[in-house]
């Protein structure tokens, strides 16, 4: 939701930094509409060029990208994807189609 990524927003910032790959898709709004307040690109730019105290939001050799829509993020992920990686797919709403998408190889 866009109100709880707003809220959350300096969380977000460090929850994948130990990542080698985050892929970050445009947030799901359940029962809100996108008012501006925040965006997944925000997100992504702050991962990117930010850090706090405790340093950098992504280890050094990490790479924070914007997917876009669960399509388009399907897209990235199977152009970057190698035999023996791991995935993690989190969200919510439709975000579990990703699976579908990338082992069916479907568009």
């Amino acid at each position: 939701m866009f109100s709880r990524t707003k809220i959350f927003f300096t969380q977000f910032l460090s929850a994948f930094g130990l990542a080698d790959v985050a892929i970050i898709a445009d947030i799901f709004p359940a029962r809100e509409r996108d008012t501006g307040l925040v965006s997944s690109r925000e997100l992504v730019e702050a991962m990117a060029s930010g850090h706090n105290e405790l340093g950098p939001y992504m280890r050094e050799g990490g790479q924070v990208l914007h997917g876009g829509s669960v399509q388009e993020t399907a897209q990235v992920l199977r152009s970057l994807l190698r035999s023996g990686d791991v995935v993690l797919v989190m969200g919510a709403g439709d975000i579990y189609t990703l699976t579908d998408i990338i082992l069916n190889d479907e568009e």
